[in-house]
């Protein structure tokens, strides 16, 4: 019978096994505890700068109608309730709605194109939704026939309106041509001399180069968000940089976003 060789005399470089070793777990992985205002904050429904000022614009002109309308003589079941937007009452609801689409005005009097009343009208929907937590109201949902009446008066008046030419021209930011960037260097709107020319120089290249919108989007830039790399086109190797979008008016990041892309520009 062969006797079995010991591993350790055919290699002289032989090392034993190692023996597994528990990870430790680092007890301090985790944040602090949550309570208090923190967790409240946190539980509360994000709203962004501009929705919230649109909201309060939207109530403002609501509130505004409603006082104009209380100031005329009519009778009891021809005013407004003061509660209308958060009655359940969709009947109720639509009626007024309805008023307030054929009667709203601007403070000149004039009458505001259809997106701004679409705009107003979506904003008293957010309002109905924050006072009626479990309202399952949709003024432009088609299978919700309790508005059908409501989205009939608005599509009427939005065609009145285009007959009168309102809403007809669409304002569209104006491109600054290669001219007109010059002219800024020549008239020294930007530049380099002075702290407050550079500082339009870096805001006017740095909203071209990487298609920021507004000034947020400005305030928001991190260095973290600029890559230095290499990229070859016809043999040749120039350095670009590359710019990714954190957040923007949008995509501000929320969960609903998640399937989303973020902006990405070389240059």
């Amino acid at each position: 019978m062969m006797q079995e060789r010991d591993p350790k005399e055919e290699d002289d470089d032989f090392q034993p096994p190692k023996k597994k070793t528990k990870r430790k777990v680092k007890e301090d992985r985790f944040a602090g505890p949550t309570t208090g205002d923190v967790l409240q904050n946190y539980s509360k429904e994000f709203t962004c700068k501009n929705t919230a000022a649109s909201n309060s614009w939207v109530l403002k002109t609501f509130q505004a109608w409603m006082r104009n309308r209380r100031s005329v003589e009519l009778p009891t079941d021809e005013q407004v309730p003061e509660d209308i937007l958060s009655s359940g009452d969709a009947e109720l609801l639509q009626k007024w709605l309805i008023c307030f689409v054929l009667e709203v005005r601007k403070i000149s009097g004039e009458k505001y194109p259809p997106k701004t009343i679409l705009h107003l009208l979506c904003g008293l929907q957010r309002a109905v939704r924050l006072q009626q937590r479990s309202s399952s109201f949709n003024f432009f949902d088609k299978a919700d026939h309790r508005f059908q009446g409501l989205r009939n008066a608005f599509d009427k008046v939005c065609r009145e309106l285009r007959r009168e030419g309102l809403g007809t021209i669409i304002k569209h930011a104006a491109v600054i041509s290669t001219k007109e960037e010059n002219t800024f260097w020549e008239e020294e709107v930007i530049g380099i001399n002075t702290p407050l020319q550079l500082l339009r120089a870096v805001f006017f290249y740095n909203g071209i180069n990487f298609a920021l919108r507004g000034g947020q989007e400005q305030r928001n830039l991190k260095w973290s968000q600029l890559t230095r790399a290499s990229q070859t086109t016809g043999g040749t190797t120039k350095v670009c940089y590359i710019y990714v979008e954190h957040g923007s008016k949008n995509h501000s990041g929320s969960s609903s976003d998640l399937r989303h892309q973020n902006k990405t520009v070389t240059r």
